[in-house]
């Protein structure tokens, strides 16, 4: 067997090695046996080198030849990435919908009612009586402001009715630890610790890279007609009108606010961005495993972790990021290593999953001064909901560290009896 011909044997091991590939597997085997130039120059180089070291050149070059070929064969898939038989609407139990009174239906609604949620041409995009949403405003940790924007009474029960029936049967991936029963925060972060080196990255504008017409092509992919699917999109997305968006200083967030998208707020959004990521952590899964590494992910932060990680594989996983629609945010990425405090998502990862001593005397700080002087001193960006929201943090803190979440809950309690 030739260099170049081992090299492309291993190549499609370490991509589609799951026994499940065999076919897709003899499919590209065919391809190549029928397009595969020997004068192919990048390739004889990319023989030389760690495989997989330069794999993003090698799809673009089998994308154009399936595209010359005419071929479906991993068209528009990418390495690391389930079959097609994978969104099998049957093995996964959802239900089909043929047309849009169908899906109406199903969510024991007229289909104008449907047309009028979905919302698909756009009519009821100023606010106003139409308007199917409000929003709000609740300050970042670290600075700045976030938008939720919150679906009204009607859509709301709409959206549960569609996370129910449909949308929490999709398949996730095992990398996946957000916004999903028995995994949270802590599962995230504990594989990663007693680790040399942690990476930490961002997807930035995690649900607004989320667009209407990216889940209206994911709700096809899993057999809906192009309309049923632009109506399913319509009830989950969403852009803020522009008096909403002109609270915003940067142009840049008003012009990606400005297109429909997952919004924050909605019931339905946590859980169709982890199915939607799905492509995206399987890939990120096999470029980690063959690099030795650990990875996960909560919603917007992708996680790394083992005994050597260099800024090379920092790149490929923005440029997997980039071929999969989302954006690193390089201004979050951080390299952790063993001899200062590891952190993931505020958690402390050195030896075990820990809350940062800062962390917890900052909360026990807030407590102590809200027995004192009231909810309201400490409130300062006029959270609503407070006293829920300091409740929350203590539940986070039981969770990783028992005895500090006790100690923090006995002075909650004195707040409480006041």
């Amino acid at each position: 067997m030739t260099p170049l011909r081992s090299f492309i044997e291993h190549l499609i091991s370490e991509a589609l090695g799951a026994p499940e590939f065999e076919e897709r597997k003899a499919q590209v085997r065919r391809l190549f046996t029928t397009t595969i130039s020997p004068k192919a120059a990048w390739l004889e180089k990319l023989c030389r080198e760690e495989p997989l070291s330069d794999y993003l050149p090698f799809q673009r070059w089998l994308d154009r030849q399936l595209s010359k070929k005419g071929t479906s064969i991993l068209r528009d898939q990418a390495w690391f990435t389930p079959l097609p038989e994978a969104y099998d609407h049957q093995k996964l139990g959802l239900p089909m919908f043929s047309a849009p009174l169908e899906l109406a239906r199903h969510l024991a609604l007229s289909l104008d009612e449907l047309r009028w949620f979905s919302d698909i041409h756009e009519i009821n995009s100023d606010e106003g009586p139409l308007h199917h949403y409000r929003y709000r405003w609740i300050p970042k940790r670290r600075g700045g402001q976030r938008l939720l924007m919150e679906p009204k009474e009607s859509l709301k029960i709409t959206q549960r009715r569609l996370l129910d029936s449909l949308i929490s049967r999709m398949p996730l991936h095992e990398a996946a630890h957000g916004f999903r029963s028995r995994r949270s925060i802590r599962s995230f972060a504990e594989i990663h610790t007693q680790q040399r080196v942690v990476l930490r990255m961002d997807l930035q504008d995690f649900f607004p890279s989320i667009t209407f017409a990216r889940m209206s092509g994911f709700f096809r992919s899993f057999g809906y007609p192009t309309k049923v699917a632009q109506h399913l999109a319509g009830l989950v997305t969403h852009a803020p009108p522009k008096s909403v968006l002109a609270q915003y200083s940067s142009w840049q967030k008003r012009k990606r606010l400005a297109e429909r998208h997952l919004p924050q707020g909605s019931p339905t959004s946590p859980a169709l961005a982890n199915a939607l990521a799905y492509r995206l952590d399987s890939r990120l899964t096999g470029l980690a495993t063959h690099a030795g590494l650990c990875y996960t992910r909560y919603a917007d932060d992708l996680a790394f972790s083992g005994e050597r990680i260099t800024h090379a594989f920092a790149q490929k996983v923005s440029e997997i990021a980039i071929a999969e629609g989302f954006l690193i945010n390089p201004r979050k990425t951080q390299f952790m290593k063993s001899g200062g405090q590891q952190k993931l998502a505020g958690v402390v990862v050195n030896e075990h999953p820990n809350i940062s001593r800062a962390d917890f005397d900052q909360l026990k700080a807030t407590l102590h001064n809200c027995t004192k002087h009231g909810l309201s001193s400490q409130n300062h960006d006029g959270v609503a909901h407070f006293r829920e929201t300091l409740r929350g943090r203590i539940a986070m803190v039981q969770m990783l560290n028992p005895a500090r979440g006790q100690k923090l809950l006995k002075i909650f309690d004195q707040i409480t009896a006041r």
